[in-house]
């Protein structure tokens, strides 16, 4: 169910904010905006696991959708 959750947000079928709280949303996109070429990996170890993959996979799918954003 998650990973269809990040597919939906990335393809513009769902919106972020359906699926995270802003907090959050914020938190995580501001880590890949200054880190851009990042794995999943690392920002979950950056995180101290605080956040589930599934979470990290929706910004980063949001970031790559959204030229703007990174």
């Amino acid at each position: 169910v998650e990973g269809h959750l990040s597919r939906l947000v990335k393809d513009g079928k769902l919106d972020v904010s359906d699926v995270l709280p802003q907090d959050d949303f914020r938190k995580i996109l501001g880590y890949f905006r200054k880190n851009p070429e990042t794995t999943l990996n690392e920002a979950h170890a950056f995180f101290g696991g605080s956040y589930e993959y599934y979470k990290l996979s929706i910004v980063n799918n949001y970031c790559k959708e959204n030229d703007d954003a990174v």
